[in-house]
């Protein structure tokens, strides 16, 4: 009996041995187990790709196209609420609105998977067909002595920065994007990367490109900013009118730039002087400009006024920008994000009415017209509250209304304007927006109208998996090992015992 009691405290022993490592780690946070923890997002209006802290990737959403890398496609607008894992050890990643994801991996290869119809996933395109998907990663073959530092997808084109400095573009050119001096037509595209000379950069090296719709963006280690492609809402930002396209990279009216982000038909640019400057569309006065009243500019224009809930004025600097397209951000030196835009349904991470049921003059229903500061509450933890089937919460969304939290921004992650990503000083992922079928994040269902903890975990009311990850290596691991020296002392004390009983009969 002693025998079986010391089997059975051994046996406990290794199974907290085992466990211990790995839900510490997973609960250290106390609301998002690191198991389900998002440490990067990209997303577009029907699919999303999260990257967990250990570089793996993985998407949710629609699948039409094959952009959740699955190696197969789905017809109609079927969804797949579970997280699938597309791809291990990334290390930055982009994705196109025409559905379509880019991602280089940490031995610094691309990859691309989604709609192909213009070869925007660099694999060979005979011709424009819709019906040639990528339906499962691919990797693309890079010219000679291109090293990609960083990647950008628009609507229906791919750039790739090099660690020179070089720009490399593929995929359509309806409208010039490309910037190789290809003709303009929607009948012209290419499905292998091609640089773009640097003389149209005025043989200066390129520290950063953006992507949107048929737009692109260069921003060059001087701080000026080319642009090129479709100039319809004035993004190509030289003041020269509308309509226009360029199939090469032309200077825009920006000068001292340090970053730019653009998504749709809007972009922005942020000085060394943290000032703040948005051009192309305006339709839901994401210029953050109240007294901007037109619904395009081809100049940039700069923001300046920040608010509160209230619309009092908050000081502060700029530090990060994040373009939405229809509704932007801004980020201050003290931590603090800021929305501008379209807010009807919580895309600026508190409801725009009641920024007007508190009197701010710049609730435009259903826009925002000033930066206005948005409020972080007490996240709860999502999953004790399914678990638990608390009834008191059930149906609302993971946070403490009552209970304002300090909480202090560092970086502005991703933005489809509809649903926003941004990462807290701790290196934790707070997320807001349409929440349709979960791409928010927020582990329910719910619209989020307000930051919540990002995680990949979900509801069992809508999905009753939860994605296996490697996590669960070392408890199976210690479960064998468990079971092994179990089954090995049983053995022993029963052969022992076997001896005593048979000495007792001699």
């Amino acid at each position: 009996m002693s025998i079986l009691r010391k089997t059975l405290f051994l046996f406990a022993l290794c199974a907290f041995a085992a466990f211990w490592p790995a839900r510490g780690l997973a609960r250290a946070d106390g609301v998002v187990p690191a198991r389900n923890a998002v440490a990067d997002y990209c997303g577009e209006s029907n699919f999303s790709v999260y990257l967990d802290a250990e570089k793996t990737l993985y998407a949710s959403g629609a699948n039409a196209v094959g952009q959740l890398g699955r190696g197969f496609r789905d017809g109609g607008k079927k969804i797949q609420p579970l997280t699938h894992r597309v791809l291990e050890r990334v290390a930055m990643f982009d994705t196109g609105k025409s559905g379509f994801t880019l991602a280089v991996t940490e031995d610094g290869g691309v990859w691309a998977w989604g709609s192909n119809e213009f070869g925007q996933c660099g694999q060979a395109a005979v011709k424009i067909d819709p019906e040639n998907c990528v339906t499962a990663p691919a990797q693309i073959a890079l010219p000679d002595g291109a090293v990609p530092a960083a990647v950008a997808a628009g609507e229906r084109h791919s750039l790739l920065l090099g660690a020179d400095g070089g720009v490399y573009a593929w995929g359509s050119n309806s409208a010039g994007q490309l910037g190789l001096g290809l003709p303009v037509s929607r009948q012209t595209f290419a499905d292998r990367p091609s640089k773009i000379s640097r003389a149209y950069f005025g043989g200066q090296s390129v520290a950063a490109v953006a992507a949107a719709g048929d737009s692109s963006f260069a921003l060059c280690e001087t701080g000026e900013v080319y642009a090129w492609g479709d100039g319809g809402d004035g993004l190509l930002a030289d003041g020269a009118g509308y309509g226009q396209t360029a199939a090469v990279p032309q200077r825009t009216l920006l000068s001292g730039v340090k970053k730019i982000s653009a998504e749709g038909a809007t972009a922005m640019a942020l000085t060394d002087e943290s000032r703040i400057y948005v051009w192309g569309s305006n339709t839901s006065k994401q210029f953050g400009i109240p007294e901007f009243t037109g619904n395009k500019s081809d100049a940039p224009q700069e923001v300046v006024k920040t608010v509160d809930i209230r619309g009092e004025d908050v000081a502060g600097e700029f530090t990060d920008i994040l373009c939405g397209g229809i509704a932007n951000f801004a980020l201050s030196n003290g931590g603090r994000v800021f929305a501008f835009g379209a807010g009807g349904r919580g895309e600026l991470g508190f409801d725009a009415r009641d920024a007007e049921r508190y009197g701010s003059s710049y609730a435009a229903l259903p826009n925002v017209t000033a930066p206005t500061a948005v409020t972080f509450y007490k996240p709860l933890d999502i999953e004790a509250i399914t678990a638990g089937n608390d009834a008191a919460l059930q149906g609302k969304l993971p946070v403490d209304k009552t209970a304002v939290a300090d909480v202090t921004v560092k970086r502005l992650v991703n933005s489809i304007g509809a649903r926003t990503f941004v990462e807290d000083a701790d290196g934790r992922l707070w997320s807001w927006g349409d929440n349709t079928d979960g791409m928010a994040a927020s582990g329910d269902l719910n619209a989020a109208s307000v930051p919540v903890r990002s995680t990949l975990y979900r509801n069992g009311d809508y999905d009753k998996e939860i994605t296996s990850k490697n996590y669960l290596l070392q408890p199976i691991v210690g479960l064998a090992v468990i079971f092994g020296v179990a089954a090995v002392l049983i053995g022993w004390a029963e052969v022992k015992r076997g001896r005593a009983h048979g000495r007792g009969k001699m």
